[in-house]
C-alpha cells in the first residue's frame, strides 16, 4: 500500500468485545484536481427539485466508521456505517454499506447494505437475499464470516 497514509480516525468498542479502528486510507493529494472535478470554494451543490428532504436527512447523518483498504492479495475492502435518524427508511437508525471486491473484478463478491426501498439485505456473488440486522457488531461479524467463506 505504498503511497497511502493511514491515520487513525475513530476507535469503536463493540458489545461483543470486538474492537474496530477506522483509518483514513486516502492517498496524499498531489497537485490540482483535474478541471472537471475542480469547483470554486464558493460553489454549492444544487439538488434537483424534490430532493430537499433527502438533503435534510443527509445533514443529520453522522459517519461512525469508514475503512477502505487493499489486502495482500489485491482484494478491496470497504466499510461505511452511518448513524442516521430513525425513520421509515432506516428503522434501526443505522445506514451501512460493506463491500468486498476481488482483485481484477468490478462487482462485489460480498456486499451488505440497507438502501431504500430494499432495506437490510446482502449480496453474495449473484445471489441477493434479505438480511436480519441486529446490531453493528453482528453485522461486521456476519460480513467477515461471508468474506472468509467466499475467499475459500
Amino acid at each position: 500500500m505504498a503511497g497511502l497514509s493511514r491515520r487513525p480516525v475513530l476507535a469503536l468498542q463493540g458489545t461483543a468485545g470486538l474492537k474496530f479502528q477506522a483509518f483514513s486510507a486516502l492517498p496524499p493529494r498531489q497537485g490540482k484536481l483535474p478541471a472537471p472535478l475542480q469547483r470554486p470554494p464558493s460553489a454549492r451543490f444544487v439538488l434537483p427539485c424534490g430532493m430537499g428532504d433527502r438533503r435534510k436527512e443527509r445533514d443529520r447523518t453522522n459517519l461512525l466508521f469508514h475503512d477502505k483498504a487493499t489486502d495482500e492479495e489485491g482484494n478491496l475492502w470497504e466499510a461505511r456505517i452511518w448513524k442516521v435518524p430513525v425513520s421509515g427508511r432506516y428503522r434501526e437508525g443505522v445506514r451501512y454499506s460493506l463491500a468486498f471486491i476481488r482483485h481484477g473484478e468490478r462487482a462485489p463478491a460480498v456486499l451488505y447494505d440497507n438502501h431504500h426501498p430494499k432495506g437490510p439485505h446482502r449480496h453474495i456473488g449473484p445471489l441477493e437475499e434479505p438480511y436480519e440486522f441486529q446490531d453493528v457488531d453482528r453485522l461486521i461479524a456476519d460480513f467477515r464470516h461471508d468474506v472468509t467463506r467466499v475467499k475459500g
